[in-house]
């Protein structure tokens, strides 16, 4: 059951809820269709993290838009502040809007515009997009002299878009939620080779939460929302060397899920990833009906070393549309970590 941690945090993604009767309204709405629409939802918005390579980042959201058949409406009030992304990870949630009150209907655009954000990659260094008070998030004993830059090509004043499965989603009268992944391990990459900057290409998926008991409260809901969850475990090989930079954990493994017939706006099919903790255990929820073909992310950059895993996974897919699907495992046979002059073969690099 997701249960409130802060008056703005919450467990599991970052979510849109939508609720009838609601007092707290979007900011501003283009007419369009409005005044032939009587049938309302009301809308709240949190946000939450996938998978990351980074040791934190903090975004700050200006603008949340969402457009459709009843028109366009601006969700914010105003900027949200820096938001540590990275914290929300296994079931927590940042409440961005509060109940907005909206026409039902069918919306086929969600977008976004990121103002101010921070990098802190794993070794120490910062990079930053716009003006941001460094202070406000990093312990000053840690702010490096240098700064590095984090561009974001996509980042432009109209936003850019967040993932609906099929291209649209269908607010209808009553209670429901949208649940947006900011995916980090997607997300970012430090691909701009010698220049020393890091790239920001947000990826953010939205999944649709419905009011199953009408009660008009969504997160008790979320529960009973279609998710995926299991375990990563290492098969059974000795122990022999640590590893000379990186030990190889549980926690770099990335499961995925791909959707076989959810597509996003550019038509390419709906790819989800998951956080493992150190245990092992993993979840993706909610995740929108479809069945799932399961894999996972082969090749780890992690900067100064590459990881190669060798799995498998059972099973191979999954059907989320009949409900929650647990019990799937991954098997991790080897792992080979890749250093500039050297390679070790994961059976003596399991630690």
């Amino acid at each position: 059951m997701p249960t409130v941690s802060t008056p703005r945090k919450l467990a599991t993604g970052l979510l849109l809820l939508l609720a009838a009767g609601c007092a707290e309204g979007p900011t501003s709405v283009n007419q369009g269709n409005l005044g032939l629409l009587t049938e309302r939802t009301s809308l709240s918005v949190f946000l939450t993290d996938g998978p990351g390579n980074v040791d934190a980042v903090w975004a700050d959201i200006e603008k949340l838009t969402i457009e459709g058949q009843p028109g366009k409406i601006d969700l914010l009030g105003g900027p949200t502040g820096l938001i540590e992304v990275t914290e929300l990870i296994n079931g927590q949630l940042e409440q961005l809007v509060n109940a907005a009150d909206l026409p039902a209907g069918k919306y086929t655009r969600l977008m976004a515009v990121i103002g101010d954000a921070v990098l802190l990659a794993d070794d120490g260094s910062v990079y930053v997009k716009g003006n941001p008070t460094l202070e406000a998030v990093l312990d000053p004993a840690i702010i490096p002299e240098t700064i590095g830059a984090l561009v974001c090509p996509s980042c432009t004043s109209s936003g850019f878009k967040i993932i609906l499965p099929g291209g649209q989603t269908v607010l209808e009268e009553g209670a429901a939620a949208l649940v947006l992944d900011f995916d980090i391990r997607q997300s970012f990459g430090d691909g701009a080779g010698a220049s020393g900057e890091w790239v920001m290409d947000p990826v953010i998926h939205a999944t649709k939460v419905k009011d199953q008991d009408g009660d008009g409260d969504i997160l008790d809901d979320l529960i009973l929302e279609p998710a995926l969850s299991g375990t990563v475990v290492f098969s059974d090989f000795p122990l022999v060397l640590a590893c000379a930079t990186h030990t190889p954990s549980l926690q770099d493994f990335v499961p995925t899920a791909t959707a076989r017939t959810l597509v996003d706006d550019m038509g390419q099919s709906i790819l989800r990833t998951a956080v493992v903790d150190a245990s092992g255990s993993f979840e993706i929820r909610p995740l929108a009906g479809d069945v799932y073909d399961l894999d996972f992310v082969r090749t780890i950059d992690l900067g100064d070393a590459t990881l190669q895993f060798d799995a498998t996974v059972s099973p191979l897919s999954v059907d989320a549309t009949l409900g929650p699907v647990d019990g799937v495992t991954y098997t991790v046979s080897s792992i080979t970590v890749s250093y500039t002059h050297l390679t070790l073969p994961t059976r003596s690099c399991r630690c």
